[in-house]
């Protein structure tokens, strides 16, 4: 019993609360928290009837970023261990789902209605993806007055990293004819090359620590160009096996939580260094 109490405290405990970053350790646990849930978490939106497309994309865009914004708070106030991995994940997981239990209820509610007669005309009915949307967006300018900007050069950098990537990459896949480089993949490559940017930023120029294990090894022993180049000799065959699902919805699935991977801490890393306390 001591060695698992001791176990516990000094590989996951103590890195949340001095905020030293991930270890091998956790950083195994975590990824192993997030395969063992992605299936579950797929097959209860398909028991709700939520079809994985481009409005459920839009949907949970905004609580990717509420993520982001939660974390921005954690960093600068100290608030509590519950809005640091892995409890933020499900915090806004929790907030995502509350929230499409309600857009699907006015959904439900408004067709309903719409059948008796007593609602507007069909085309008119206030899909799920728009209340969830309004609701996440809600959430995310509920934390905005916490915060002033007080330099824009490293969300400048990262935003331009960001389209930067996006723009070449999808240009490279329409001009070479590479299947691969859809526009939702390059999105997602995007997304992970602005989680590059900001990092490199922040710790090339604003004196904070890269907290990932990978990250911190690489940017040691191989300099800050070796961490994108793994990023893509990462992403690259995921995408590609992701591609081979005949389930187009499960694919769908897939690549946003792979978007929501490179975008979250791409995010919360620019925010973090370009806002402080109003």
């Amino acid at each position: 019993m001591d060695f698992a109490r001791d176990f516990i405290t000094e590989y996951f405990v103590k890195p949340l609360i001095e905020g030293s970053g991930y270890n091998i350790v956790n950083t195994i646990a975590y990824i192993f928290i997030l395969l063992l849930l992605l299936k579950p978490l797929f097959l209860l939106l398909k028991k709700m009837k939520v079809k994985i497309d481009r409005h459920f994309a839009f949907a949970v865009f905004p609580f990717a970023l509420f993520g982001s914004l939660l974390r921005v708070l954690e960093d600068k106030y100290s608030l509590t261990i519950f809005l640091k991995t892995p409890f933020i994940y499900f915090l806004v997981c929790f907030a995502f789902f509350a929230s499409l239990l309600v857009g699907k209820a006015v959904e439900l509610l408004q067709t309903r209605k719409i059948k008796r007669g007593k609602g507007k005309k069909a085309r008119e009915a206030t899909p799920y993806f728009i209340v969830v949307f309004s609701i996440g967006l809600l959430f995310c300018l509920f934390t905005l007055p916490k915060f002033k900007l007080v330099d824009l050069i490293p969300l400048f950098y990262s935003l331009f990293a960001f389209l930067a990537t996006f723009v070449l990459s999808f240009a490279l896949g329409a001009l070479c004819d590479i299947k691969l480089l859809s526009k939702e993949n390059c999105l997602i490559i995007a997304a992970h090359m602005l989680d590059f940017a900001s990092s490199a930023i922040a710790v090339t120029s604003y004196g904070y620590e890269e907290q990932h294990v990978l990250a911190r090894f690489l940017l040691a022993n191989f300099g800050v160009l070796a961490w994108p180049v793994a990023k893509l000799l990462t992403l690259l065959p995921l995408l590609y096996l992701i591609e081979k699902e005949r389930d187009k919805e499960w694919r769908n699935y897939l690549k946003i939580v792979v978007f929501i991977l490179g975008f979250s801490p791409g995010t919360r890393n620019a925010l973090t260094i370009a806002l402080s306390r109003a």
